[in-house]
């Protein structure tokens, strides 16, 4: 094959020149295709970060926030109620849009007997939340576990009733018993003037009514550890969100009795929140450890890892003596 001395290319030519062509569109509308798709990602995944605080409105949000119509939003949306990850209420003058419940699971137990928490953890929690990645699992063992731990131990109550909700942003543990009541027990026990000074006492991280078995630290770990964390016992409200400085102290209307315990914690903050109790742990912790080392003995030193947290309640250490 070759050039037949015209100005016209060998047919050849052009089949590669059009192959090459085909190619380039190609790739760039693959290009174009995996933006839209991100994008469209994007979106969908504000819809459900923001579709429990804002179920009647998120469309106009998301509109806002991407810049586009809503009725490029309401696609995303029925999307989203066709993949029953939302579902809607209401006409569509009062419409609202809620998370959709993938898992739901509660089960009441009797605090007469010999209840103990990493059995109800191992047997009937664990095996909901075993495709978490493992870090998460730790979280949710921990906390868990402490918060049942203290209803079996000080509710003084006869039966704990418990919630697990998995929807596709987040999961949630509700633990409530009806025993006496967290704030009132620590009001009554250290003779505080209400319960709200509870509250304070438990952010310090040491309180315990019970010093021979707890530490007193669980409640206070335990709520710098989920998204959500909140406590409602009699006619007062602690809140703690991981994305806010503050803590809330409310004071409700309506009287709760006994304890109630709710944790959240969402799917894609689950490698965060490991990060952050590491790091919570070695900046709150290391410090005091190792200026105890430094007073039993000048000479003696201590590696920066000598402290590696096990949220199952034990710890891992090595000191280096010179």
């Amino acid at each position: 094959m070759g050039f037949d001395g015209s100005d016209r290319c060998p047919a050849w030519v052009d089949n590669k020149i059009n192959k090459v062509d085909n190619e380039r569109a190609s790739h760039h509308s693959d290009k174009a295709v995996g933006k839209l798709r991100k994008r469209g990602e994007e979106i969908r995944q504000f819809i459900l970060d923001n579709v429990t605080d804002h179920p009647r409105d998120v469309a106009g949000i998301a509109a806002t926030k991407f810049d586009i119509s809503r009725q490029a939003i309401n696609k995303h949306i029925r999307r989203l109620v066709e993949q029953n990850a939302i579902f809607a209420e209401g006409s569509t003058k009062d419409r609202s849009y809620h998370l959709y419940p993938q898992t739901e699971w509660k089960k009441t137990y009797s605090l007469s007997g010999q209840l103990e928490e990493d059995i109800v953890w191992a047997t009937d929690i664990k095996p909901q939340i075993q495709d978490f990645p493992e870090n998460a699992q730790d979280i949710w063992s921990y906390g868990f576990n402490e918060m049942l731990n203290n209803a079996i131990d000080h509710s003084v109550g006869q039966s704990v009733h418990i919630l697990l909700e998995k929807t596709s942003v987040d999961t949630k543990i509700v633990i409530r018993d009806d025993g006496e009541g967290i704030f009132k027990k620590i009001q009554r026990v250290l003779k505080l003037h209400d319960e709200r000074h509870s509250i304070l006492e438990l952010a310090k991280g040491k309180l315990t009514t019970d010093p021979a078995r707890h530490t007193g630290e669980g409640i206070f770990f335990a709520s710098r550890m989920f998204d959500e964390f909140d406590i409602l016992s009699g006619n007062v409200y602690f809140s703690h969100e991981f994305s806010k400085t503050e803590d809330w102290i409310l004071e409700s209307q309506k009287f709760q009795p006994g304890t109630t315990v709710v944790m959240k914690l969402k799917i894609i903050h689950h490698e965060r929140q490991s990060r952050f109790l590491t790091s919570f742990l070695r900046v709150m912790i290391m410090p005091s450890i190792k200026q105890l080392f430094r007073f039993a003995s000048p000479s003696m030193e201590m590696n920066d890892w000598f402290l590696v947290p096990r949220l199952n309640g034990c710890w891992q250490g090595s000191i280096d003596l010179r």
